[in-house]
């Protein structure tokens, strides 16, 4: 699955003594399409960042996607982004009897941040 995701501007919480420097990142929206899902990000969710004193990001994200025939499934993803390397550990979930397949499996993404705009492909993991 490919998915598109548009970022706020960061709200910076500051350095936490021996942890690194806080940040968190609004999801105001974006869309996703693959074989088995397509649709749209709802505006709301988020991405709470820690920026390590070696300058490797720690990625937690969370954020709602609506699918086209309406059905909402839940995204959570935890990794890292160093430079351009970006990767997560994803997990999807839908009450949805149509989606309830994605209840049961994990799926890693490689992703990317260019000017504003965060670009995942996910992979299911067989």
């Amino acid at each position: 699955m490919e998915l598109k995701l548009f970022i706020e501007t960061e709200i910076v919480l500051g350095e936490v003594q021996d942890l690194g420097n806080r940040r968190i990142v609004r999801v105001m929206g974006g869309k996703f399409w693959s074989a088995e899902l397509n649709g749209t990000i709802l505006e709301g969710g988020g991405d709470w960042q820690n920026i390590r004193p070696d300058g490797v990001v720690d990625i937690d994200t969370r954020y709602t996607l609506k699918t086209d025939d309406g059905a909402l499934i839940y995204l959570t993803n935890q990794g890292l982004r160093d430079g351009v390397y970006m990767r997560t550990f994803s997990r999807f979930e839908s009450n949805d009897a149509r989606y309830a397949w994605v209840n049961k499996r994990l799926f890693v993404s490689d992703g990317a941040k260019v000017d504003g705009v965060v670009k995942h492909t996910f992979y299911e993991m067989k």
